[in-house]
């Protein structure tokens, strides 16, 4: 649980580490910034491209205005560094891990662009002496604005579904180009045909990709066919099962340390 708002009202640096498996609660190292309406995103210990397991947050509002500012924690050292600054001021943005590449941030808002449908890639290479060099750099807008969109990496491309105002309901995808110089392309992919997406309830399990949506459906996109080399937009989704009496339902995914 990363910051937010006290009982006061007033944002908070605090960070506190929940444990789902017992239920317990501990108190974190606090982030450098006070920060609520981040966006965050987790790295494996594997992803040499940013350098093992660290957790990522992203903008946000400072109490006053949307802020640019991010940063890292790293669990080994437990604390926060500071991370350059996103190319675009936002918050009620949504994130997501690209293993061997970075961390995608997408949608959003500010007070001077509104709803925002800027997609931007966070990368780290690394020097011989370990010092770590972080950039931002833009990527193609999304097809349509989207505020904390559900956002995941699935097959290769960056996945984003839903709107917090229910004004965007549709689902995207984007494979991230391989130059620098390139800035990729959107495609429109199939909504669930029934329900519209909770605002960030994409998740991918077991290489599969789910999505909740507001009236506690959780869906799986799957193949429409039997044929092994479909694209994304050969995609449909099928409801797998229902979660009675919840209200704003959201999926993730847990692992448990061995």
């Amino acid at each position: 649980m990363i910051g937010g708002r006290n009982e006061d009202g007033d944002v908070s640096r605090l960070v506190d580490r929940v444990n789902p498996f017992d239920s317990s609660v501990s108190n974190s190292t606090p982030m450098v910034k006070a920060r609520c309406a981040s966006s965050a995103a987790a790295a494996a210990a594997a992803d040499n491209a940013v350098n093992g397991q660290q957790l990522f947050v992203f903008g946000g509002n400072n109490g006053e205005t949307q802020m640019s500012s991010c940063e890292k924690f790293h669990p080994a050292t437990n604390r926060w560094t500071p991370l350059p600054d996103m190319p675009t001021r936002r918050s009620f943005s949504g994130a997501a891990r690209v293993p061997g590449v970075g961390v995608v941030v997408v949608g959003g808002n500010n007070d001077v662009s509104g709803n925002l449908c800027t997609a931007e890639l966070l990368s780290c290479s690394t020097e011989d002496n370990g010092v770590e060099n972080w950039s931002w750099r833009r990527l193609a807008p999304m097809m349509k604005p989207r505020t904390y969109p559900g956002v995941a990496y699935f097959r290769g491309r960056v996945v984003v579904a839903g709107d917090v105002h229910c004004v965007n309901n549709g689902v995207e995808c984007l494979r991230l180009p391989a130059g620098d110089n390139d800035p990729g392309q959107w495609t429109q992919l199939e909504a669930p045909e029934n329900g519209t997406p909770q605002t960030r309830s994409l998740v991918v399990l077991n290489e599969r990709l789910h999505l909740a949506d507001r009236d506690g459906n959780v869906h799986e996109f799957v193949p429409a066919s039997e044929s092994s080399a479909l694209t994304l937009k050969e995609f449909t989704w099928k409801p797998i099962f229902t979660i009675q009496n919840v209200a704003l339902l959201q999926l993730a995914v847990l692992q448990k340390q061995r």
